[in-house]
């Protein structure tokens, strides 16, 4: 009785063969694929937007933001407030923030700046205004540095802004 019985680790009997042989042959396929990729459009080298800007930091290459400008040479004494009020005449402003050291004390008094700012304005048109101030515009009796930044003053900006 055992004999009778199907082997399914034994030889493939001819019958499924023919079932195999029914299937469409691999040129067949192709021939279907042909005419499918006929109907789709597809682009398989599709080119990078190159950045318009960039802003090389060390060894690295970054797009640089549309918005914003990176304000160095800046003095000890100068706070937040006092860029926004050098840079209104550019058009408006988001943003402007001093990077500071890391502070550790109390709150109440503000950490040592690193005499770098960061301001990002509403529009292109007023950072490409802004950067044509580099070495034109001072500040506490410095000369400003005016470059392309490749960070946002501010990570969100509000709605409405």
């Amino acid at each position: 009785e055992e004999l009778d019985e199907p082997n399914q680790t034994g030889p493939v009997e001819p019958s499924s063969k023919k079932v195999r042989s029914e299937e469409p042959s691999s040129s067949a396929l192709a021939d279907a694929d042909e005419s499918n990729d006929a109907d789709k459009k597809t682009n398989l080298k599709i080119e990078k937007k190159r950045p318009e800007h960039t802003v090389v930091v060390g060894k690295l290459e970054y797009p640089a933001h549309p918005f914003t400008v990176n304000v160095s040479n800046l003095s000890a004494e100068t706070e937040d407030m006092d860029l926004v009020d050098a840079f209104a005449k550019c058009g408006a402003i988001v943003h402007a923030r001093i990077l500071r050291e890391k502070h550790h004390g109390p709150r109440h008094i503000k950490a040592k700046s690193k005499g770098v700012g960061l301001i990002q304005f509403e529009e292109r048109e007023s950072a490409e205004k802004a950067l044509a101030l580099d070495d034109e515009i001072g500040l506490h009796e410095k000369l400003i540095k005016v470059r392309r930044s490749h960070m946002p003053a501010v990570s969100k900006v509000p709605p409405g802004m």
